[in-house]
C-alpha cells in the first residue's frame, strides 16, 4: 500500500470513528474549534494593537 492509500485508509478511519461519537460529543468539539479560533482573533488582534499603539 502506497502512502497516500494509507492516509486516505486512516482518515476513512478517524471519519468513521467520529461519526459513532455521540451528537453532544460532535457539538462540544466543533464549537471548541470555534472558540480556539475566535480567541486566536482577539488575541492576534490585541497584539496588533499593542504595536500600532506602540509607536
Amino acid at each position: 500500500m502506497g502512502h497516500w492509500q494509507q492516509i486516505s485508509r486512516d482518515n476513512a478511519e478517524e471519519r468513521t470513528r467520529r461519526a459513532a461519537l455521540p451528537w453532544w460529543r460532535r457539538a462540544i468539539r466543533t464549537h471548541a474549534e470555534a472558540a480556539l479560533v475566535a480567541a486566536a482573533w482577539i488575541v492576534s488582534g490585541g497584539i496588533v494593537w499593542m504595536v500600532v499603539l506602540g509607536r
